[in-house]
């Protein structure tokens, strides 16, 4: 129930859906003052919400710091990915590569540059009606094709969310080492919720973030004044990541 119930919660989280919901509200109700109020705000929502240094500094403020590869003082004994990225295009019989396949392609330079020993991908299906090919064993696949041997990869593909991702990887993790160094591979803005999870489910974790949306800060004029349809997607990710992780504080998750 709570993963369907997350799913609606993102639905509405949008602020596409604010936005489309405020004009319907102008074109359909008899009250002057309430449309003028409605055209008022949507219009106050679409500049900004379409506002690219407005949604960097956001982001700024909510994602963890960008580590460099070369300041990781250890070889981990497992690098934890959170969803791969990865889709299959069941038409042209290819897997594509999503925003969050950076998760994916930094731990793959990790484990090459001998920092990682091994990879675990964790990711079952993230939609509602679940698919027969998970993101964890789609990843896998990919990682076979480019060589790196089949004893390297383990996958989880059975969590929805990242609460589940924490559980169930902790599991695996130590089922096969009792005191494990891990490194937790996941997006910049993802990485609080993240990590808190895997606290909670009682592994050390160290971090090491990814996907980042708020790079060098930027003051050109279209950064700083011309609307963008870019941040929009930002938004309702960030918006979603927040609301999510003070549910999961309350649920006891994190």
């Amino acid at each position: 129930m709570f993963f369907y119930i997350s799913k609606l919660l993102s639905f509405l989280l949008s602020p596409a859906v604010w936005i489309v919901g405020l004009l319907a509200l102008a074109v359909f109700t008899k009250k002057d003052k309430l449309k003028k109020r409605s055209v008022f705000w949507a219009f106050l929502v679409a500049v900004l919400f379409t506002n690219p240094f407005l949604f960097d500094e956001v982001m700024r403020a909510w994602e963890r710091p960008a580590i460099a590869e070369s300041a990781l003082q250890k070889k981990y004994d497992f690098g934890i990915v959170l969803g791969g990225g990865l889709r299959y295009d069941a038409q042209l019989g290819r897997t594509d590569a999503k925003a969050a396949s950076d998760r994916l392609f930094q731990a793959i330079d990790l484990y090459r540059n001998n920092h990682i020993k091994k990879i675990l991908i964790s990711g079952g299906s993230p939609m509602i009606f679940k698919s027969n090919l998970t993101e964890a064993e789609m990843c896998k696949k990919y990682l076979l094709r480019i060589g790196i041997p089949a004893r390297d990869i383990l996958i989880e593909t059975e969590s929805r969310n990242t609460h589940e991702n924490a559980e169930k990887s902790t599991a695996l993790i130590l089922s096969e080492k009792k005191k494990p160094d891990c490194l937790l591979i996941t997006s910049a803005y993802h990485m609080k919720r993240a990590k808190d999870c895997f606290t909670q489910s009682k592994l050390d974790v160290d971090e090491y973030p990814v996907d980042r949306y708020a790079g060098p800060r930027k003051f050109k004029l279209d950064h700083l004044f011309i609307p963008s349809p870019i941040p929009f997607q930002g938004w309702h990710i960030f918006i979603r990541e927040f609301v999510g992780y003070y549910i999961y504080a309350l649920m006891g998750y994190v």
